[in-house]
């Protein structure tokens, strides 16, 4: 009897343990993001890329300099560099931290305009996520500069982005109309939605 109530008592013990374990066991989507926040590379480079530290570094090549995007030439010219290219080639990978930068306040319009041209290439269900995140931020006033919102919402041909073939998506003419008439002129807001943009583009 001593014996029975024994054995009783250790599989009560690990029957609680086991139905515990299960409770707390995260769900596939926290386990997602848990692999992506320890992903830190993008925000390191990102970090990097801040008006401020860009402004220093060039401080110490004797260099004048805001930090800006708006300084560069040409801002795809951040594809010189090996991360970006590795960071646009495999941008799931990277998307938890991308969102982070673009609602973040404390992420600088710079930032958030080389983060949404390195998400150019996401797949569309994903893509059209980030720019969800993008009319909100730009919405509640995160993103401040108009060129790095146009940079999200409209099909990028130069970089061949994932936008240009769903410009006729009824999922994408949602979240493009969702601030477009804020940004963009009447005309070239009827040439995006009826493909002219798209199907007479040089590139």
């Amino acid at each position: 009897m001593k014996k029975l109530l024994t054995t009783t008592i250790l599989l009560a013990i690990v029957i609680s343990y086991l139905l515990l374990s299960y409770v707390n066991k995260p769900t596939l989507v926290q386990e997602t993001a848990m692999q992506l926040s320890q992903n830190k590379s993008f925000l390191t480079f990102i970090n990097s890329l801040s008006e401020k530290n860009v402004a220093a570094a060039a401080k110490k090549k004797g260099l004048v300099t805001t930090g800006s995007w708006t300084d560069r030439e040409n801002r795809y010219d951040i594809f010189t560099n090996q991360q970006a290219q590795q960071i646009d080639q495999n941008p799931s990978q990277y998307l938890s931290d991308a969102i982070e930068v673009i609602k973040n306040s404390n992420y600088d319009q710079s930032q958030k305009m080389y983060t949404i041209i390195m998400m150019q290439h996401l797949p569309i269900k994903e893509y059209l996520s980030f720019m969800e995140t993008v009319n909100t931020a730009f919405e509640e006033g995160i993103i401040t500069d108009k060129f790095v919102f146009i940079e999200a919402i409209k099909p990028n041909l130069a970089l061949k982005s994932t936008t240009q073939d769903y410009w006729d998506d009824p999922m994408w003419i949602k979240q493009f109309k969702r601030n477009a008439n804020k940004v963009l002129s009447t005309s070239q807001i009827e040439s995006i939605l009826n493909g002219d943009y798209v199907t007479n583009s040089p590139y």
